[in-house]
């Protein structure tokens, strides 16, 4: 039994960050002969997930390994389809790699992928084909692995709906919800509109995005970053902001835009340590033992110490 054609609409979230994009690997080798190697993977709704290897070895014929993981079992298929084909997909890969070096954000290669996958299943051969029955661990794990992935995106049609009617805290859940899903866009579009509407945490949030900037898929602001987490600390009280606050002081992240002062460090740790923070806390003891912001004083550093410890474990 083939494989079918992928269609856009075919593919689905695995709702883990950073792997909702189509990820694309190429290495080339010239040990022995030319090979060329393209990895990729798609998540698909009707053929489960595809690991594929597109591979030249300088012959007439190319390689499409394909590894199907279904439930229950995976099924390794190779194709085998002119050479040709290898070389027109892979220069307009690398055609376009090459354009995106000075490009801000992420190479994506999908399109690309796609296509390459699609006309070898129209034009090339299954070479051979094996099935490998899974044990019962694997099965399991599968099945939690589905599990999690219904309960996603359950949440998000749930959080959606009281988005929609104008709810603050599930505006800025359905951004952490993106967030953790990779799907940053959305989830700067979700925090802008909680804190637009006074969320403190949203406000936190979208600090962390335009102070990391690039990773995020977003311009780096650090002023914008450093408003953003002085308002929801001094005015919204956030303990998060708080900390994060107390850090910049604290290390001197950015020499030139927040001078080390260990007594504002100190202050800011205080005040997220009172609303129980355990990183502020653990922060708070590191201050008391070496004398930053406050004078030494190990039992209370040991004290604080202990005091992290067991918020963590509540």
């Amino acid at each position: 039994m083939s494989l079918a054609k992928i269609k856009h609409d075919d593919l689905i979230f695995t709702n883990k960050c950073f792997e909702d994009r189509i990820n694309t690997e190429l290495r080339l080798r010239d040990n022995s002969w030319m090979d060329y190697q393209l990895t990729t993977a798609f998540n698909t709704k009707n053929q489960g997930k595809l690991d594929v290897v597109f591979e030249y070895y300088g012959t007439v014929d190319s390689q499409m390994q394909v590894e199907q993981k279904l439930i229950g079992k995976t099924v390794k298929i190779i194709y085998e389809y002119p050479s040709d084909i290898f070389e027109k997909h892979i220069t307009k890969f690398m055609t376009k790699h090459l354009a995106a070096w000075k490009d801000t954000y992420a190479f994506n290669g999908e399109d690309l992928v796609i296509n390459f996958f699609n006309e070898v299943i129209e034009n090339g051969h299954v070479w051979d084909r094996e099935e490998i029955v899974m044990s019962r661990e694997e099965l399991l794990k599968e099945m939690q692995e589905c599990i999690e992935e219904t309960i996603y995106e359950v949440k998000g049609e749930i959080l959606a709906e009281y988005a929609e009617q104008n709810c603050i805290d599930a505006i800025y859940e359905l951004g952490e919800l993106h967030f953790e899903m990779g799907d940053f866009g959305r989830a700067e579009e979700c925090f802008e509109e909680a804190a637009l509407k006074g969320h403190a945490k949203a406000k936190y949030k979208l600090g962390i995005l335009y102070e990391t900037g690039e990773p995020f898929e977003m311009t780096e602001d650090f002023e914008k970053a450093w408003s953003l987490y002085k308002e929801a600390a001094d005015e919204d009280n956030c303990a998060e902001a708080q900390y994060e606050i107390g850090c910049h002081y604290y290390y001197d992240y950015y020499a030139n835009k927040v001078t080390r002062d260990y007594k504002k460090a100190f202050e800011y740790f205080t005040k997220a340590a009172l609303k129980k923070y355990p990183d502020a806390i653990r922060m708070l003891a590191e201050c008391y033992y070496y004398g930053r912001g406050i004078n030494k004083d190990y039992e209370k550093a040991f004290e604080l110490l202990r005091e992290a410890y067991r918020e963590v474990q509540c």
